[in-house]
């Protein structure tokens, strides 16, 4: 392992997935959304030798005009990835 820090690793948790689906958001900038699981995040990391990450939800983030419901959604997609 060499320590290196990949400082804008994205994750796109189901729940999140789930919540974009109830609004009827199924792509984020035009592209469909990716199935993701921490386990295949970790090998990709592991594979090169990244010892840490700093992550980031995909686009298009978590605020839809309120900002409870942006709060609720952060911290669940926060608790996804532990």
């Amino acid at each position: 392992m060499t320590g290196m820090i990949d400082i804008h690793h994205h994750i796109v948790p189901d729940d999140y997935v789930k919540t974009l689906s109830r609004k009827r958001i199924t792509k984020a900038l035009g592209v469909p959304l990716p199935k993701w699981n921490l386990g295949a995040a970790l090998e990709v990391l592991d594979e090169n030798e990244i010892a840490t990450a700093v992550v980031s939800i995909s686009a298009p983030g978590v605020y839809f005009g309120k900002c409870g419901r942006a709060a609720a959604s952060r911290k669940r997609t926060g608790s996804a990835h532990q």
